[in-house]
């Protein structure tokens, strides 16, 4: 977790900026930080944005990565064609529920 501290905290900056109603206690630090630990060492993310929005959408809507949708743009980005964040940039995943709106961040770049 000490090494990504930083990326944690941007993360958190990203989340409260895209979703200032969702609550951030400890149980919830935890849980961003083991979605990026994921994002990192189960998808092979090098960038910090791509791995800052897995976490964003992994957090804001848990099961997210098992729909068929994102598992394609997942591997599109594991095989280097393209980011994370712009595998996601022509998806709308809010779409599907109020809870998911704006998940495709063109701001996570940021």
């Amino acid at each position: 977790m000490i090494g990504r501290l930083g990326v944690l905290n941007r993360t958190i900056v990203q989340l409260h900026r895209n979703a200032p109603e969702v609550a951030l206690d400890d149980d919830a630090l935890k849980r961003i930080d083991a979605h990026l630990q994921q994002a990192y060492d189960i998808h092979a993310m090098t960038d910090e944005a791509d791995a800052r929005l897995f976490a964003e959408q992994a957090f804001r809507c848990p099961g997210i990565h098992d729909r068929t949708q994102l598992v394609q743009r997942l591997a599109r980005a594991r095989s280097g064609e393209i980011s994370y964040v712009g595998a996601c940039a022509d998806i709308d995943i809010g779409s599907t529920s109020p809870t998911e709106r704006n998940l495709q961040r063109k701001d996570a770049v940021t």
